[in-house]
């Protein structure tokens, strides 16, 4: 509470509110309701306070505290990129277990038949539950394999051998896939919120550096000249650099980007942009980024506008010659 310079704005707080709420909450429970508790005891049921047992159930309000690990997640950021990525890879994750159920309830079949009335049989394989059981801790999770298999080769070498192909299906393809596609999905992941990151700080840095003055009619617009006049902070070079953006390029590219043509390409001239479309086009400048159909399509669009106007220009300066 002392924190804020402005009492009345510590209300406005939603975490403040939220620690509020926590602390009346555990100030009730220790002290409130165990006084009346007291005199409930103290003196008899139908005077004081009456049953407060009912009260007792505030207690279970206690869980909201674990609430407070929403607000430490917010300081690391690793953790939503974890559940992220879990998030993203539950798809692939459900049908690489589904298919590795699928194994174990073939071998599991395989291996009660062929077991039946073998002295390992009765330990391990007795029935097709048991036998996925089994398959699952000592062939895919490979918990003391070596107890099955000596078990299991002492009374048949062919199953000896159909569980070491298992052990190929389940512990080495399958197991590793699941690792592989966690790994994949924590990569992706990972680098997308690393690039969010990035591009939030730099529209932060932008911003700022526009507010700073650099938006001499502060219109909320940013022309050539003013784009210029941002590049010169060293802060702004830093930051686009960060994400990818060749800043000697950008400014070669400056007349491109707030060049505008009439419809009949015959007059240049230079237009303004929002901070949305300016970052739009910074962002489409990373050196990152690859060619897309769109950009083709684009281009040919442009080329063919360009040769249209140039076939027009050609044809009125003949008929002005004439």
């Amino acid at each position: 509470f002392l924190a804020f310079k402005r009492k009345c704005k510590a209300f406005q707080d939603p975490w403040f509110l939220f620690d509020l709420i926590l602390v009346t909450m555990m100030v009730g429970e220790t002290w409130v309701i165990t006084l009346m508790v007291a005199m409930n005891s103290a003196g008899g049921a139908t005077r004081g306070a009456g049953d407060a047992s009912i009260l007792r159930m505030g207690k279970m309000l206690r869980l909201l505290r674990m609430m407070r690990i929403a607000r430490l997640m917010r300081s690391m950021p690793e953790f939503f990129i974890l559940m992220k990525a879990i998030s993203a890879a539950s798809r692939s994750t459900f049908f690489t277990l589904a298919f590795l159920f699928i194994v174990l309830y073939v071998y599991g079949i395989a291996f009660t038949q062929l077991l039946t009335g073998t002295e390992i049989g009765q330990e391990f394989f007795s029935t097709v539950p048991h036998s996925m059981v089994t398959l699952f801790l000592y062939g895919t999770l490979l918990d003391e394999v070596t107890s099955v298999v000596d078990g299991m080769s002492k009374d048949s070498v062919p199953c000896t051998i159909l569980f070491f192909t298992f052990i190929l299906i389940a512990a080495v393809t399958l197991m590793n896939i699941l690792i592989g596609v966690l790994c994949e999905a924590i990569s992706a992941v990972a680098d997308k919120e690393r690039t969010q990151m990035q591009v939030s700080i730099v529209e932060q840095t932008l911003l700022q550096i526009l507010e700073d003055g650099f938006d001499g009619d502060d219109d909320g617009l940013i022309s050539k000249n003013e784009f210029l006049k941002v590049l010169e902070s060293r802060a702004a070079v830093h930051q686009l650099d960060e994400i990818g953006i060749d800043v000697v390029e950008l400014v070669e590219a400056a007349d491109a980007i707030f060049e505008q043509q009439n419809e009949d390409m015959t007059q240049n001239y230079d237009r303004l942009l929002t901070f949305d479309e300016f970052m739009e086009i910074l962002l489409q400048l990373r050196g990152e980024n690859k060619a897309k159909v769109k950009d083709v399509v684009d281009l040919k669009k442009y080329l063919n506008r360009l040769i249209r106007t140039t076939d027009k220009l050609r044809v009125q300066c003949a008929q002005t010659q004439l």
